[in-house]
């Protein structure tokens, strides 16, 4: 079953208040577009799935054992590099989208702390995990997007990450008042 944005707001508000502060122990890759991290806070440690496979993409904490690829596939290597030893500082979602965005605080090679975004889409065969600096320059996906695929939006390192196409007038059911939300129905015709 596909993540909706309701449900995706149900899992968003329940990994913030389970792995807010939570530390990046180990990350991995088990196949081409999984990427699993164990998280430890004070008392407990969580292993985090994010899935961008086009059939079961989803964010879930697992208790799932994975077999992983004797050498480590780059993606994970570059996540390893720049966000193991994080802290995850928040979960969000923008507007009401199947995108959760981790913020994550780390140590750079200077040691000094830096900020990174872990995006997850989950938009069915267009999902995919997106690592990004805190301005939201791409530094690199697990799904890379050229303009020969998608005229739409690239996802490639060194762009700028923008949100895919949303309605404009979508309105955000945990935002919206009664009235708004009765005027909205009562304006639009009947088929």
């Amino acid at each position: 079953m596909a993540l909706d944005a309701a449900t995706l707001a149900l899992v968003a508000n329940e990994l913030n208040s389970t792995l807010l502060d939570a530390k990046i122990d180990k990350i991995f890759e088990p196949t081409r577009d999984e990427v699993l991290m164990t998280l430890r806070t004070r008392t407990q440690t969580f292993k985090l799935l994010l899935s961008a496979r086009s059939g079961s993409a989803r964010v879930c904490l697992t208790k799932e054992s994975f077999e992983n690829p004797l050498t480590p596939p780059g993606f994970c290597m570059l996540l390893r590099k720049h966000i193991n030893g994080g802290k995850i500082l928040s979960i969000t979602q923008p507007g009401l989208e199947r995108i959760l965005h981790f913020h994550i605080e780390h140590l750079n090679e200077m040691g000094d702390v830096c900020e990174k975004i872990l995006i997850v889409e989950l938009m069915g065969k267009h999902s995919n995990i997106i690592f990004c600096k805190e301005d939201k320059t791409i530094i690199d996906s697990i799904k890379h997007v050229s303009s020969m695929m998608s005229s739409v939006r690239e996802v490639l390192s060194g762009r700028v990450y923008c949100i895919p196409a949303t309605q404009e007038d979508k309105l955000n059911p945990l935002e919206v008042t009664e009235e708004v939300f009765m005027e909205s129905v009562m304006k639009k015709p009947v088929s």
